[in-house]
C-alpha cells in the first residue's frame, strides 16, 4: 500500500523536477542569461547536450498527453472512493451508496419514492447523503425521520465501513390515493 502511494509520489516528484528544469532551460534560453546561456549554447553543440535536452521535451510530452488522457478518461473523483485496506484497495461507488441505502429502506422501513444522492468526501473518506422519501406512516414524522438516519449511518459504516458526515433526509407524507413507487 504504501509503495504504491511512494512511487505515485517518486513519479510526480520527477515529472515535476523535469518540467522545472525545463521551464528554467527554456527561460535562460529566450532570455539569455549570460553564463547560463553560454552554457546551455555550448552543450547543445555537444551530442550529448542534444539528445539531454531532447529526452527532457520527449519526456515533457509523452506526460502531457499522459495527463490530458488522464483528465479525458478517468472517472471523475467524487463518484468513487477509493479506501486502502491490508489486503489491497477497495472502491465505493456512488451507485453502490445508492443502492445500499435503498435497499437498508426497503428492509427496515415502509417507503416509497426513495432518491438517494451520495457525495462522496474522498480526503476525508467521508459519505454525505441526501435522502428524499415518501412515508404510509403519518404519526411522528420527526420521530420517524431519526430513526431512518440512525439506520442509514448505522447500515453505511456497518456494511461499507466508512463513515456518514451528514444524512439530509426529507420525509414527506403520502397523499390518500397518491400513486408511489415501491422499492
Amino acid at each position: 500500500m504504501n509503495r504504491c502511494l511512494d512511487s505515485k509520489k517518486f513519479i510526480w516528484g520527477l515529472f515535476g523536477l523535469v518540467l522545472i528544469v525545463q521551464a528554467l532551460l527554456y527561460l535562460a534560453l529566450i532570455y539569455g542569461w549570460g553564463v547560463i546561456l553560454t552554457s546551455i549554447q555550448a552543450m547543445m553543440v555537444d551530442e550529448a547536450g542534444y539528445y539531454f535536452m531532447t529526452g527532457l521535451l520527449v519526456v515533457t510530452l509523452v506526460g502531457g498527453i499522459v495527463l490530458l488522457v488522464i483528465a479525458l478518461f478517468a472517472p471523475s473523483l467524487n463518484r468513487q472512493l477509493w479506501l486502502h485496506q491490508p489486503k489491497g484497495r477497495l472502491r465505493i461507488s456512488k451507485s453502490t451508496v445508492t443502492g445500499m441505502v435503498q435497499q437498508s429502506l426497503a428492509h427496515h422501513f415502509d417507503l416509497a419514492d426513495v432518491t438517494v444522492n451520495p457525495r462522496l468526501v474522498a480526503r476525508q473518506k467521508q459519505i454525505l447523503l441526501r435522502v428524499d422519501a415518501v412515508t404510509f406512516n403519518t404519526e411522528d414524522l420527526s420521530g420517524q425521520a431519526n430513526l431512518i438516519r440512525q439506520q442509514i449511518i448505522e447500515d453505511v459504516q456497518n456494511y461499507l465501513g466508512v463513515s456518514v458526515k451528514k444524512v439530509n433526509l426529507r420525509l414527506k407524507r403520502a397523499a390518500d390515493g397518491q400513486k408511489v413507487s415501491v422499492i
